[in-house]
C-alpha cells in the first residue's frame, strides 16, 4: 500500500529545493475574513515561490489564462485561499491536493480588486411592482479589498438603450477565494478598483477549494 503522506512530503521537498533557486519572495496572508485580507495583521510570513504555467519554463502567458502551477520551499505550511503577495503580483492559492492526489498545487493571478454589497430589501405597499433598488448607503458589505480574477466573459448583453450612441454590456467571470462560507448571490453589486460597477448573475463553488466563479454584468451609467 502507498503511503501517500511520505511520497507528498518527498515531492514538496523537492518543491523546496527548486523555489530556492528559481523563486522570488512572495510575503504570505491567511485570513478568515474577507473583508480587507490583504493587511498586517493576516501576514504569516514570508517564503519562495516559483510559479509557471506548467512548470516546465516555457511556455509564455496567453491572454484570458491566469490559473499557474507553483513551486513553494514550504509548501506544507500553506493553505488554501492563502494570498501569495509578490514584487508586483498578488495570487491566491487556489488548490493545495491533499497527500493521495501527488498533483503539483494551483494558485490564481490576481488582476483586480473588488469589493461586494447585498441591496438590503425595503417593504414595499401592496400593488406596487416587486423590484428593489439598489441603495449603496443601506446595503450590506459582503467583501472589500479582495484581490481576484476578473476576465471578459465571452457572453454579451443583448438589450441597450437602443439610443445612436448606446452599447450592448458585457459580462465578466470574475474568482475569489471562499473564504469562511462566503456567499455571493444573484443581484448583489460588485465594485471593482476601476470603478466598474457589476450585478451578480450567477456564482458557483466548484468544490471543497478553486473558490467562488461568479458571472457578472457590468451596471450602465
Amino acid at each position: 500500500m502507498v503511503d501517500f503522506a511520505r511520497v507528498q512530503n518527498r515531492i514538496y521537498y523537492g518543491y523546496g529545493k527548486a523555489a530556492i533557486r528559481l523563486g522570488t519572495q512572495h510575503a504570505i496572508y491567511r485570513t478568515l475574513n474577507p473583508i480587507n485580507p490583504i493587511q498586517a495583521a493576516n501576514l504569516v510570513g514570508n517564503t519562495f515561490i516559483s510559479i509557471d504555467q506548467n512548470l516546465k519554463y516555457m511556455t509564455p502567458k496567453k491572454y484570458g489564462d491566469l490559473v499557474w502551477q507553483f513551486l513553494p520551499f514550504d509548501g506544507l505550511s500553506l493553505q488554501d485561499f492563502d494570498y501569495m503577495v509578490g514584487g508586483t503580483t498578488t495570487y491566491f492559492i487556489a488548490d493545495i491536493a491533499p497527500d493521495d492526489r501527488l498533483s503539483p498545487p494551483l494558485c490564481v493571478e490576481c488582476n483586480a480588486v473588488i469589493s461586494v454589497n447585498r441591496p438590503t430589501n425595503a417593504p414595499l405597499p401592496a400593488g406596487t411592482v416587486p423590484y428593489q433598488q439598489y441603495q449603496p448607503a443601506t446595503s450590506v458589505l459582503k467583501v472589500q479589498a479582495m484581490p481576484c480574477m476578473l476576465l471578459q466573459h465571452s457572453k454579451i448583453d443583448a438589450h441597450n438603450l437602443k439610443l445612436p450612441t448606446s452599447v450592448k454590456l458585457p459580462y465578466f467571470a470574475i474568482t475569489i477565494p471562499e473564504i469562511d462560507g462566503l456567499d455571493v448571490i444573484t443581484g448583489d453589486i460588485i465594485t471593482d478598483d476601476n470603478g466598474r460597477r457589476l450585478a451578480v448573475i450567477s456564482s458557483e463553488l466548484t468544490r471543497r477549494t478553486l473558490g467562488l466563479r461568479i458571472v457578472a454584468v457590468e451596471l450602465g451609467v
